[in-house]
């Protein structure tokens, strides 16, 4: 009997620690992800495949690289920037923009995948410092600062685009309505004619040459700023084709099939892909240095924020469905649908297979379904293979072509005088 009572006393013990550790475990969860959530690590799938793509290289903003001792050198250039737009604000300015961030700290904290761990006076100057750097950065870019007197802000043009480029990435941002908040405040805002978006999209002009205009309530950071300016005019859309997404064949494999591939130059969307009387028609884009980068950012702002709206996701998908080979990079570069500007096609095809690897595909809900399964009929149909190879075989030049109709045409004339030959000596007998 004393046996089993020491048992069950045992086991109520051992039952008691073990409810205490479950309870501590549960309680130490961090909180899940807030609905304000909109600035992401990116995850560990797709970082593992290209980690320099998503990482700053000249300037760190926000929390998820702060404090790096690489940035040691453009830590001092946000400070001066941030001096800048102090001095010229005047003292009691600087009161207003800590009381403006203080208020919204909570907020902007949720604003982040993951819990910072940073106490309330550190994270605040964090904030202020990089949020007054973009706004000073952004302000000076518009009047063409690197003909600004203060030297003490000027840039080196390798510095300065090192920083533009860094200013995409999904992991170094801070919240737009932080910095429209402390834009507000400044005084650059009251003797400039241009809003912050205004300057923002001056900024990212280049990816803005058809003037689009944005919602400012619906711009979470910079990152989602170009992705924004890269989506179709409606930015929500649901299942727009009617069919499953099914990869299309290459693009020299349906050149032969007779696909004719065309530029669209006049296009305001790089979506603006369509497939008509045997011409696909797709919009131009430029491949250069930076292409690889913005665009894996813009991909992983997608897969973790947009998972029903993946635009460049479904377009780079599209492409690389096109591109297998060298080949097919030089049909569509002849065809000015690439420009490329990295050197060789061998370069630009890599890029293009790479962009894919670990990237979630939405079958069900691809934007280009319907163009794809036009291509697939199009090609599984013998008819079309067939008249393309006649075109490909015997009328590829016109020296070609008029061989083969005097070919056709002696050919038919021996056939005649064959027929009439046996026609003659049929009557005769």
């Amino acid at each position: 009997m004393d046996n089993e009572f020491n048992t069950d006393t045992g086991a109520m013990d051992h039952n008691s620690k073990l409810l205490n550790e479950i309870d501590k475990m549960l309680n130490e969860l961090e909180p899940p992800l807030s609905s304000q959530c909109c600035i992401y690590r990116i995850p560990e799938k797709l970082h593992n495949v290209n980690a320099a793509t998503y990482t700053p290289h000249m300037v760190s903003i926000g929390p998820f690289h702060h404090n790096n001792k690489k940035f040691k050198f453009t830590d001092q250039v946000k400070k001066r920037y941030m001096k800048k737009l102090v001095q010229s604000s005047g003292d009691s300015t600087l009161k207003n923009y800590i009381e403006f961030v203080r208020k919204r700290e909570a907020r902007i904290r949720d604003c982040y995948s993951e819990h910072i761990e940073m106490d309330s006076n550190e994270f605040v100057k964090m904030i202020l410092v990089d949020s007054c750097f973009i706004i000073q950065f952004l302000d000076l870019y518009s009047k063409e600062w690197c003909d600004n007197h203060d030297r003490s802000l000027y840039l080196a043009p390798w510095v300065f685009s090192n920083i533009a480029l860094d200013l995409i990435l999904l992991e170094n941002q801070v919240p737009f309505f932080v910095l429209e908040g402390l834009f507000s405040l400044a005084t650059v805002a009251h003797s400039n004619t241009l809003s912050l978006l205004d300057l923002a999209l001056h900024f990212f002009k280049e990816f803005n040459k058809h003037n689009k205009e944005l919602d400012i309530q619906l711009t979470n950071h910079l990152t989602d700023l170009v992705l924004t300016l890269h989506q179709p005019p409606h930015r929500n859309w649901s299942n727009p084709g009617k069919e499953i997404f099914r990869s299309v064949f290459s693009s020299t494999e349906l050149k032969k099939a007779g696909v004719v591939f065309k530029a669209a130059l006049s296009s305001e969307s790089l979506f603006d892909i369509s497939f008509t009387n045997e011409v696909l028609q797709i919009p131009s884009f430029l491949l250069d240095d930076n292409t690889k980068t913005y665009i894996r950012n813009l991909m992983a702002l997608e897969i973790c924020h947009y998972p029903d709206n993946r635009c460049i996701t479904d377009y780079i998908v599209f492409m690389n469905c096109l591109i297998n080979t060298t080949s097919d990079v030089d049909l569509l570069v002849q065809k000015k649908i690439i420009v490329n500007c990295l050197g060789n096609n061998e370069a630009a095809a890599n890029l293009f297979n790479n962009l894919c690897t670990n990237v979630p595909i939405d079958y069900a809900n691809f934007y280009f379904s319907q163009v794809c399964q036009d291509l697939n009929t199009f090609y599984e149909t013998p008819y079309h293979r067939l008249k393309a190879a006649l075109k490909r075989d015997y009328f590829y030049t016109p020296w070609i072509s008029a061989s083969t109709i005097a070919a056709i045409a002696l050919l038919v004339l021996t056939l005649i005088q064959t027929a009439w030959s046996i026609i003659s000596t049929v009557v005769g007998n």
